[in-house]
């Protein structure tokens, strides 16, 4: 999604139009996923705490500066070729304690 947005952005400005900026946040852990709603009208969605999570990772992205943030507990499992950074600990809101969190780079940016 990144790297799609970084090309429409590339033509945007070929065009001297508007350009945008997305952030992606990723949590992993336990959440009640399934449809709700009636027969008329239902919704996939998800709910908890881990999807929360992802959330307010996603509204930081804005503050870092980095397009994709992602919890302690799923920098953990990812294998060496997906290069992290950890990021400062903050307090994000309905959190109790700061939360350890992590940026994705890219390939180009490893470190």
């Amino acid at each position: 999604m990144v790297e799609l947005v970084e090309l429409f952005n590339q033509e945007q400005a070929l065009l001297d139009m508007q350009q945008i900026q997305i952030g992606v946040g990723i949590a992993s852990g336990q959440m009640i996923a399934g449809y709700t709603g009636t027969l008329r009208r239902a919704t996939y969605t998800c709910v908890g705490d881990t999807v929360n999570l992802a959330a307010r990772l996603e509204a930081h992205t804005k503050v870092v500066g980095e397009p994709i943030l992602i919890n302690e507990f799923l920098s953990e499992g990812l294998p060496d070729s997906i290069h992290i950074k950890e990021q400062e600990a903050v307090k994000l809101k309905g959190k109790a304690e700061k939360v350890r969190i992590f940026s994705v780079k890219s390939k180009e940016e490893k470190t």
